[in-house]
């Protein structure tokens, strides 16, 4: 009798192991994920890398799908986590959250960051992550909370944000960031955190700002104009603005936004970005000119025919615009940070 109760007991739990088993694709990004992080000097790395279901392991959440179990969630905070994000990451296509606030993390956010479809939650508050945002971001259309601050990121908001109509929380604060931000498409988005970026104009009129709970833009050297819904109701509610910041409510009483950004035409890069020097454009087409437009959109450098590079070295430190157009006409103005 007690052969058949242990016989009985080993295959339940053999059943429940096996059930219990996500995709192989997702436990190897997961464990990619663990040694690229310094998973073994972790503060709690409970059941990772064992024979435990990937549902035990520490910060990890899963859900059943069609009889199939995957990796739903990953939250590990104040972890001592050192280390970057792997292009692996992308191999969780059932994520919908990712919180990594408070360890140390550096590098940039992969571009398969684009492949979690499902995501909802991105934060990575207080790491040491660099470099430009991947436009990738804007494949993502069930975000709702993107949290960046405390970081090292530079570079621009492109219009990559257009596409996330979900979203209902921005916070940028503190780090490198710099050019305009349009978030006029953003209809849901009702807090905010731009404090101590180098951003020269924001374009907030959405038809929501009523229903704004945290509107936040200090420390911000080159901010002049926000626009927004009702100029009146934004001075009187936002009080965590800059003295030197005007609310408008049309982008031609904002410079820096009325130096159109045509969407059609992103296939250039341009580096190093922040520079003090020369900055380099990357494309696949001949340029016919290349304008420099400073944070008050007046123009202080223009080329026609250019070599696809420009000299900074010689400008104060700020943001500048870089408007480049082909010989077929097409056009795109980049932000450029001056250090």
């Amino acid at each position: 009798m007690k052969t058949k109760h242990l016989l009985a007991s080993i295959l339940l739990l053999t059943s429940l192991i096996f059930k219990a088993q996500v995709p192989t694709s997702e436990r190897d990004a997961l464990i990619m994920f663990f040694n690229s992080t310094g998973g073994a000097d972790w503060n709690n790395y409970g059941g990772w890398l064992t024979g435990l279901p990937v549902s035990n392991w520490y910060g990890i959440e899963t859900q059943v799908y069609n009889g199939e179990e995957h990796v739903i969630g990953i939250q590990i905070t104040n972890n001592n986590m050192i280390g970057t994000l792997t292009p692996e990451i992308g191999n969780l296509p059932f994520l919908q959250w990712l919180i990594l606030d408070h360890n140390d993390l550096s590098g940039t956010i992969p571009v398969e960051i684009g492949n979690l479809t499902n995501l909802h939650k991105l934060h990575v508050r207080h790491n040491s992550f660099s470099g430009t945002l991947p436009t990738e971001l804007g494949d993502l259309p069930n975000l709702d909370e993107l949290f960046l601050s405390f970081n090292q990121f530079s570079g621009g908001i492109g219009n990559w944000v257009d596409n996330l109509t979900q979203l209902t929380g921005l916070l940028i604060n503190n780090n490198q960031f710099g050019g305009v931000i349009d978030l006029s498409q953003n209809n849901l988005i009702d807090f905010v955190a731009f404090s101590n970026t180098q951003i020269s104009a924001i374009n907030f009129k959405n038809g929501n700002n009523t229903n704004v709970s945290d509107f936040e833009a200090e420390n911000m050297p080159n901010l002049n104009c926000i626009v927004v819904d009702d100029a009146n109701y934004s001075s009187a509610n936002w009080n965590y603005v800059d003295a030197q910041v005007n609310f408008v409510e049309t982008t031609g009483e904002c410079t820096p936004l009325s130096v159109k950004e045509e969407k059609g035409f992103l296939s250039a890069t341009i580096f190093p970005n922040p520079t003090n020097g020369f900055t380099q454009i990357k494309t696949e087409k001949p340029l016919r000119s290349i304008i420099v437009y400073s944070s008050m959109g007046r123009v202080v450098s223009k080329q026609y025919y250019p070599n696809n590079s420009i000299d900074l070295s010689k400008m104060e430190n700020g943001v500048y615009f870089i408007k480049i157009e082909t010989l077929s006409g097409e056009n795109n103005t980049f932000p450029v940070v001056k250090e």
